[in-house]
């Protein structure tokens, strides 16, 4: 991992055909994962805006010729949603398969001990039949469109949508609220490979994000 992060921040934008741009701030921590802040601004407001961006992960929705031509200069922050979930995804299978190895070298080690005479045994250190209960981590998807992301709150049995929000912020709150599900997801999963140390290995830090994203975090 790239270094150990406390504290990261994700801006979700979307270019409207106004030339505005709509922004929803995630801000995430070890403990949680909240909507921080929402924008919606002028393209002449260059300040404001880079005031606004700074130090955050950039996740464009919309229109991307747009998202080229006006936030160009924020672009190597980028981040894509595939990538968390390609990440998140193989994480979790990755600790399976973990468990899996420890649960068969467990039976295998017990059933070495118990084919030994029970006179010789006594003079071995004593093997117990381990009782694991296997991981439970979230069911990733193959992909996430984040266009639909009032569909995938609504299979979750989340609010896919906010009464009172602005037309213009409709679309970045809804992809922003469906991110910090996701994230959330990511730090359950992350607690649950901590709590098993023979998926890691060694006493485990809570990563705040995929390191595809953290990465750019660094940069």
């Amino acid at each position: 991992m790239p270094g150990f992060k406390t504290y990261g921040s994700i801006a979700v934008v979307e270019v409207l055909t106004t030339g505005e741009i709509a922004i929803e701030s995630i801000s995430i921590t070890t403990e949680s994962c909240e909507l921080s802040g929402a924008w919606l601004i002028s393209e002449i407001e260059v300040e404001a805006l880079h005031q606004i961006l700074a130090g955050r992960l950039l996740l464009p929705i919309g229109d991307r010729s747009k998202v080229v031509e006006m936030l160009n200069k924020f672009l190597e922050w980028e981040v894509s949603i595939e990538e968390f979930v390609d990440e998140a995804r193989r994480d979790a299978q990755s600790a399976l398969t973990a468990f899996e190895d420890y649960v068969n070298q467990s039976e295998i080690e017990y059933a070495q001990y118990m084919s030994i005479n029970p006179m010789d045994r006594k003079l071995l250190p004593k093997v117990v039949k381990k009782k694991l209960v296997s991981p439970d981590f979230y069911q990733w998807p193959e992909e996430i469109e984040l266009s639909k992301s009032q569909e995938l709150l609504k299979s979750v049995g989340k609010l896919s949508e906010v009464p009172g929000t602005a037309v213009g912020m409709k679309n970045v709150l809804t992809a922003a609220r469906l991110i910090k599900h996701l994230v959330d997801m990511w730090h359950r999963d992350e607690i649950e490979r901590s709590n098993r140390l023979y998926v890691v290995n060694q006493a485990a830090q809570i990563a705040i994000l995929p390191n595809c994203w953290l990465s750019k975090l660094d940069s």
